[in-house]
């Protein structure tokens, strides 16, 4: 049978005489017709075939003819089966080849000892090696043999150690790849190196545009406010001409405000954070009292709730300083007159708990999906007022996860609303 047409096709005729064979759907079926038997060849309640036959004027019986061709199905049965699963995985075979040897990423799976094992042509490309040199060699020796520094192909050793897939960025041969890497079921890890380079001289162009963007915005910005304060201070300034300063001055440290946003997030993704331990509460007693002036300002109530001897985590102290900071300030923000605000940072279980509680005005429930999202803002009559960019808890979430935390909040409209962020302590921290 064509299991793709699902028609009947003569296999093998013991006859020279071309035989009329039955249709599909009649295979399936044991029947006798005359001299003609026919019987199906079954799997596991499913037809693979069957043996039509015809016997001749004298000799077998059709009762012991149909006996017979029934024991031969069973014995046939599991032998067509498995030459189906054969086919099957040599055609997957071939076509999984066909893939692998049209990527044009690098493709190819390591022993449990990260040695080659198999690989597609791009590999041999990017490594100028012949085949014999390729398989057998580990990962580490073609890292280097290709002039990726040490210290780069130890990092890689090290993220393998950790027995977790992983991804990273490497400079090989002047060009820039992502590094994919994911262990399989049989002790083995496929790696795949995605050449970027076209990309990553993208992001640099960018980085630089927004870099000299924000400098020539920057200079224009200062004369403003230089220009303001002048007339503030070498003329008498009616109420009116006050008020009209007084603007000009906020729609400057707005305008300072939002570069200085995109910078802090544009050099977030640009740079590698440096871990190193961190002292959190000392990083966020800092924070608060950078805070009081605006905190006074409103007349708000501040309550802390700060654990002793809370451990230390590893990681970036000044973008840990900006996304906790930036937490405070939008609760300073977004909490009217003479509001509320708590502050709480304790141990829970293997994680440092942060969270900063107001009775501010709170988040629409349709606005609540998209918080985090980069340059959006929550519009309501309460806050239309309130001057912000939308990327302060976009860089938020960015800092917390590339420290490998998670951030969240709960929030009500009307009621206030609590931040809260988690951070993984250091693997040799004591089990509280």
């Amino acid at each position: 049978m064509d299991t793709e047409t699902n028609q009947l096709q003569r296999a093998y005729s013991w006859s020279e005489r071309p035989d009329q064979i039955p249709e599909w759907e009649k295979i399936e079926k044991t029947f006798v017709r005359g001299r003609q038997l026919n019987v199906p060849i079954r799997w596991q309640r499913r037809a693979l075939g069957g043996i039509s036959v015809e016997l001749a004027q004298t000799g077998m019986r059709s009762r012991e003819a149909l006996d017979l061709l029934k024991a031969l199905t069973e014995q046939i049965a599991p032998l067509l089966d498995n030459a189906r699963l054969f086919a099957e995985t040599e055609q997957q075979k071939i076509l999984l080849q066909a893939i692998l040897d049209g990527s044009p990423n690098a493709i190819m799976v390591l022993n449990n000892d990260l040695k080659v094992h198999t690989y597609n042509p791009s590999v041999a490309e990017i490594f100028n090696k012949e085949n014999q040199v390729l398989k057998g060699n580990t990962l580490h020796g073609l890292l280097i043999s290709a002039e990726v520094i040490e210290e780069a192909a130890s990092e890689i050793d090290s993220q393998f150690a950790s027995g977790k897939n992983f991804q990273l960025e490497l400079n090989l041969k002047k060009q820039v790849y992502y590094l994919y890497a994911l262990p399989l079921a049989s002790e083995r890890w496929l790696v795949i190196l995605n050449d970027v380079s076209t990309l990553a001289e993208l992001n640099r162009l960018k980085t630089r545009m927004i870099r000299m963007a924000s400098h020539d915005l920057k200079n224009p910005i200062a004369r403003i406010v230089g220009f303001a304060d002048l007339l503030e201070m070498t003329s008498k300034p009616s109420e009116n001409d006050k008020r009209y300063i007084d603007r000009i001055l906020r729609a400057a440290d707005d305008m300072n405000n939002i570069i200085n946003d995109i910078l802090d997030l544009e050099q977030l993704r640009s740079h590698k954070i440096q871990f190193v331990p961190v002292d959190v509460t000392l990083l966020l007693r800092e924070i608060l009292e950078s805070q009081q002036p605006d905190i006074q300002k409103k007349e708000q109530e501040l309550a802390t709730d700060i654990q002793e001897n809370i451990p230390i985590v590893t990681g970036d102290a000044s973008y840990l300083r900006q996304a906790l900071s930036n937490l405070i300030s939008n609760a300073v923000k977004y909490t009217p007159e003479k509001g509320k605000i708590t502050v709480r940072l304790f141990r829970l279980e293997k994680q440092v708990h942060f969270e900063v509680i107001d009775t501010g005005y709170g988040i629409p429930k349709d606005a609540q999906e998209q918080l985090f999202s980069q340059f959006y803002r929550v519009r309501t009559t309460a806050t239309a007022g309130i001057p912000g960019t939308g990327l302060g808890l976009s860089l938020v979430k960015s800092v917390v996860e590339d420290h490998g935390g998670t951030t969240g909040f709960e929030s009500e409209e009307g009621k206030g609303s609590t931040f809260f962020v988690h951070l993984p302590l250091r693997d040799d921290q004591p089990d509280s």
